[in-house]
């Protein structure tokens, strides 16, 4: 028994040994890796910016390395490079001892920021915001099939105007002092960085000051988190999959008014539906509360819910926008010439009406909730032309080649809280009394306008300019 335990013990130790020795084998693979993918990433958005490794120290159990982040020259006004390296320390696999317990995989990397790497005026604002803790501490852990962990942990923040002045010699009558409390994110994604799954968690978040006029003022949000669930990206941007903004509550402080918003959610979104996809952005507020003029006794606890949605594109029509936004931005960004800013937005314009075809639908809701009345403005768009819209040629076409349908719902409550009297005149106009609300609608199609029951004819209405050429017309030969 004992020579078995031995042969065990010595049989664990080699293969530990031959993991060790092939995870360190491969650690600086996976780090020139991680620098590809990050050129990737910051090429699309920021193109001036770019990584480089400047060191690599392989080692048995762990090994050391620097990787530079470089700026370009011609964004500075003395026209040189600024630069900052960032220190990693590879544990090396199969199974690492490192400062955050034992982990298995093929490789542990805890990356943080050389402050000395830093000009001297980059050492100033980090002093001047994290004060002498570490900004930022990055940690990833590399599976064996080469799906990655990744945690990420921000110092607690302070920027004071005050300070900013003194240090720059720009005095100004607004004042602030903002704080951030730590945050934090852990986020898993796939060997080929196409899925995203985690949460980012944001501390408070507290800005107080006086604005121009000496008004004392208050801003705060409490802590509040991100939600990712990504099932495909495409060049960072979401082919399918979700991200979600929740804060349970925002005040606003000016002198003595005040005004709480609870249950603040942003979320992005879009799934397949058969062959096509479907994408959303909701902007959500439960309720609004406060002792504010602008917040009356009337509409305290009134809830807010904006929706813009797209359906109809394939993921390669996708595919294409997201392709022409990347050119846009980075024409935008390395350029400080208007007419190529001009330039690029049209570039992005022309892919997009190249797009635009039979079948695609849009939608716009915006919905303010009162006690048990809802007040409401929805507009559903369809496209339903045989050719796309860069084939049309004038506005005259455009308005016949879209279906549309606007409707109106307002809550009478609300309303005469708002702008009291204001019911009377509405009642009698464009909107229809409906007991305790009014209602309207208006629709379009095959160039034939209908407010409620009535036919308005508009292409008469608008006479010659359903002659104007759209603006592509001519960049497409139309």
């Amino acid at each position: 028994m004992k020579k078995l335990f031995i042969l065990v013990v010595i049989l664990v130790s080699a293969l530990w040994s031959g993991g060790t020795w092939f995870a360190s084998g491969q650690t600086e693979a996976i780090l020139d890796k991680m620098i590809v993918e990050s050129n990737k990433s910051v090429m699309q958005e920021l193109p001036f910016v770019k990584f480089k490794k400047q060191s690599f120290q392989k080692g048995f159990i762990s090994s050391k390395a620097e990787t530079k982040i470089i700026f370009d020259a011609d964004k500075f006004e003395d026209n040189k490079s600024r630069e900052a390296t960032l220190l990693h320390t590879f544990y090396n696999g199969p199974v690492m001892v490192t400062p955050d317990g034992i982990k298995t995989g093929m490789s542990y990397i805890h990356t943080t920021l050389d402050p000395g790497s830093l000009p001297q005026d980059a050492k100033d604002i980090i002093l001047m915001v994290f004060g002498n803790q570490e900004p930022f501490e990055a940690n990833t852990l590399v599976k064996i099939n080469g799906s990655t962990v990744s945690t990420l942990d921000i110092a607690p923040m302070t920027l004071d105007s005050t300070e900013i002045d003194l240090k720059y010699g720009e005095p100004n009558k607004e004042t602030f002092r903002m704080t951030i409390g730590q945050s934090s994110a852990l986020v898993t994604s796939n060997a080929e960085v196409s899925t995203l799954d985690g949460v980012i968690h944001f501390g408070n978040i507290k800005i107080v000051g006086k604005d121009e006029d000496g008004s004392n003022v208050m801003i705060e949000m409490a802590p509040s988190k991100m939600n990712i669930d990504i099932d495909e990206l495409y060049r960072d941007a979401i082919l399918v999959g979700s991200i979600v903004f929740n804060a349970p509550e925002a005040t606003v402080i000016t002198n003595d008014e005040t005004v709480v918003i609870a249950g603040l959610s942003l979320k992005s979104a879009i799934e397949e539906v058969g062959q096509e996809l479907s994408g959303s952005f909701v902007f959500d507020i439960e309720s609004i509360d406060g002792n504010s003029d602008k917040v009356t006794d009337e509409i305290k606890g009134a809830g807010l819910h904006v929706s813009i949605g797209l359906e109809g594109l394939t993921k390669e029509e996708m595919k294409r926008l997201v392709d022409a936004e990347i050119v846009m931005n980075q024409n935008i960004f390395n350029s400080n010439d208007s007419d190529e800013f001009t330039s690029a937005e049209e570039y992005y314009l022309l892919a997009l009406t190249d797009v635009i075809r039979k079948g695609i639908k849009s939608n716009f809701t915006i919905e303010a909730r009162y006690g048990t009345g809802i007040s409401a403005i929805t507009l559903d768009l369809e496209y339903v032309d045989a050719r796309k819209i860069a084939q049309l040629a004038t506005i005259g076409d455009a308005l016949k080649a879209v279906d549309g349908l606007l409707q109106i719902t307002i809550d009478k409550d609300l309303l005469e809280s708002i702008s009291p009297g204001t019911g009377i005149e509405m009642g009698v106009g464009f909107l229809i009394d409906k007991g305790d609300k009014y209602e309207a609608s208006v629709s379009l199609s095959n160039g034939e306008l209908k407010a409620n029951v009535d036919s308005l004819p508009i292409m008469e209405m608008i006479g010659p300019m359903a002659d104007t050429p759209l603006p592509w017309a001519k960049d497409q030969g139309v």
